[in-house]
């Protein structure tokens, strides 16, 4: 982020002793197009990660354990992907770490 870049933006959340949301001014340069999306960080692969399953039926997704970590498969696209409550994004990344490392 540039300095000054939240200059003149608007407030836009507040929670008491918690957080504040700013909102950037709008870029005076825009970019021709749009960038390409990122694939999300907490999808792998599944060929090759060993899943032990919950023992019971999830409604949404063949779900279980690898290396301990809560995961869930999707057949359509051969993914795994963390399936935790978890809103913290570095344990997102260190659960992809982890079981890549594997």
């Amino acid at each position: 982020m540039a300095e000054g870049r939240f200059n003149g933006g608007a407030i836009t959340r507040v929670q008491d002793n918690y957080v504040v949301q700013w909102a950037a001014r709008p870029l005076a340069d825009k970019p021709a197009k749009p960038p390409k999306p990122l694939p999300a960080e907490y999808e792998r692969p599944a060929k090759g990660l060993s899943i032990t399953p919950l023992g019971s039926t999830d409604t949404y997704a063949p779900s279980g354990f690898a290396n301990g970590w809560p995961v869930a498969q999707d057949s359509k696209t051969g993914t795994a992907y963390f399936s935790g409550k978890f809103k913290d994004e570095n344990i997102k990344r260190e659960f992809l770490n982890y079981i890549n490392s594997k």
